[in-house]
């Protein structure tokens, strides 16, 4: 696993599961006190698996498990906050969206982590954490990661 950091960006390289803790320990602390983090990559990149790792990290006990039946589980961590876990790769539309009260979540100082964040373009947030996974020939991952503060 590489790590370069370049203008407040943070770039991992070659990474593979047994660096998850690592990189998700990286995450919490690089995204200064946000509690929305935007996960964009293509299916089975690995989306799900880290948001897993980070609920760990936060101490959440339960089963972590993809919401692209639900559109979003819950659940709880150590510091007493909720954490929201979302799937929007079946939003057919922004009434979707309404029709789930997101704002209630993205405003309720919980820990969100949104999967197909692209498909919520209507709905604009002063401040979240931007993670984008990618493949390698090798089977490991790349990360690039930001902030997002408007």
């Amino acid at each position: 696993m590489y790590i370069f950091k370049k203008n407040k960006n943070i770039f991992i390289y070659k990474s593979k599961i047994s660096d998850l803790i690592k990189i998700s320990k990286i995450i919490v602390n690089y995204a200064n006190n946000s509690k929305i983090y935007f996960l964009n990559g293509e299916i089975s990149s690995g989306k799900t698996t880290l948001v897993k790792y980070i609920c760990y990290f936060l101490g959440v006990k339960s089963i972590i498990k993809s919401p692209t039946f639900s559109l979003v589980n819950e659940y709880k961590c150590n510091s007493l906050n909720n954490v929201y876990h979302f799937d929007f790769y079946r939003i057919k539309n922004q009434n979707d969206l309404i029709n789930i009260d997101i704002n209630y979540y993205l405003y309720s100082n919980s820990y969100c982590f949104i999967e197909w964040p692209l498909k919520m373009n209507s709905f604009s947030l002063k401040k979240y954490t931007y993670i984008n996974i990618t493949f390698n020939n090798n089977f490991s991952r790349n990360f690039y990661i930001y902030n997002v503060m408007k």
